[in-house]
């Protein structure tokens, strides 16, 4: 098992607790998760640049970000057949 990145924890933390108890259901979570300007990596291009990017949003690898996998590995944690 692998140790969960930012954005698996900043959406973990808060819900774990709430599906533990199942008061609700992993598949009814929408995660809404913004990072900065240093979050963007370093590529040399001009969408990346921080006069591009300062006070603005834009949609990131939509609909399946590639930290998806992570997070629902951290929901999986009843045991099979429960």
């Amino acid at each position: 098992m692998a140790a969960a990145g930012c954005y698996p924890t900043s959406i973990l933390l808060p819900t774990i607790p709430l599906c533990a108890p199942d008061w609700c259901r992993p598949s009814s979570i929408i995660a809404d998760s913004l990072s900065g300007v240093s979050g963007a990596g370093r590529k040399a291009e001009t969408d990346y640049l921080f006069c591009e990017c300062n006070e603005s949003l834009r949609p990131y690898a939509v609909p399946k970000h590639r930290h998806l996998s992570e997070i629902e590995q951290e929901w999986d944690w009843r045991p099979a057949g429960q």
